[in-house]
């Protein structure tokens, strides 16, 4: 049985209490920016945040939902990512990505947009691993804290953020995951590079079997059209063809990993 720890009482008082932690913030920032909780967050919410509390600090739904938490003794909060562009070709992927799975009861996720902790608690579990990856400290991070301390979930707690909106952005982004994979086996589960290279190319053939047919994309396609916020005609079209760029600029880094 896991033995759960107990992090300080602190509790949220007031915007005060909460360090808001935006994309460009080190894990350095945490250690010296004053605050008791400390809240993730992309830059378009973080501006979004901030004009709230100029005008209401009350009514942020976000902090409504976790200071309920904190005051309660939990030490972590996973609230639900909601992509607000989803009309964008470049979006649409990574918004019927979140419905689908925020839509299965099952889904624990262990990050999400607006994940919440105590200071205490990320300091006691050494904040971010420094691994030299592209991706996945963050699910790392939270393995930790899910281990020693109390985690709560809770998905009517909406964080909207903005996903990429443009070709140029979704590629970068999907290079950076894709590159995270055969990163993790060799750098975090320490696997030999032959066994990694060779796990890769049994999946890039399936890739290319797939390409070929196109049946895995079309049935991909019809399952998240069935949870696309918008469900016009030409809705399935674009989520086919952002499928299909997903999975080509996703092996593209991992294979810029492998190759090196």
């Amino acid at each position: 049985m896991v033995k759960i720890q107990v992090c300080s009482n602190l509790n949220i008082k007031s915007y005060k209490d909460l360090i808001l932690l935006k994309e460009n913030n080190t894990k350095s920032d945490i250690l010296i920016i004053p605050g008791n909780i400390v809240i993730n967050m992309n830059n378009y919410r973080y501006i979004k945040f901030l004009n709230l509390i100029n005008n209401n600090y009350k009514k942020s739904i976000i902090i409504m939902g976790i200071s309920e938490y904190y005051n309660n003794g939990i030490d972590v909060v996973i609230a639900r990512s909601k992509v607000i562009n989803y009309k964008d070709i470049s979006a649409i992927y990574q918004s019927c990505y979140e419905n689908f799975n925020y839509n299965n009861k099952n889904y624990k996720p262990k990050w999400s947009e607006g994940f919440s902790a105590r200071k205490d608690c990320l300091i006691s579990v050494g904040l971010y691993p420094n691994l030299g990856v592209d991706g996945g400290n963050d699910n790392l991070l939270s393995e930790k804290l899910e281990k020693k301390f109390k985690v709560k979930r809770d998905f009517n707690i909406i964080m909207h953020h903005r996903a990429p909106d443009n070709i140029k952005e979704f590629f970068n982004q999907q290079i950076q995951r894709g590159s995270a994979g055969p990163q993790f086996d060799l750098l975090y589960y320490k696997k030999r590079k032959e066994i990694v290279i060779f796990k890769y190319l049994i999946k890039m053939n399936i890739l290319i079997f797939n390409f070929i047919t196109q049946l895995f994309f079309l049935f991909k396609s019809l399952t998240f059209f069935y949870h696309a916020e918008n469900k016009r005609f030409y809705t399935f079209f674009k989520i086919w063809l952002s499928l299909n760029l997903r999975y080509i600029f996703h092996t593209l880094g991992e294979i810029k990993v492998l190759l090196k």
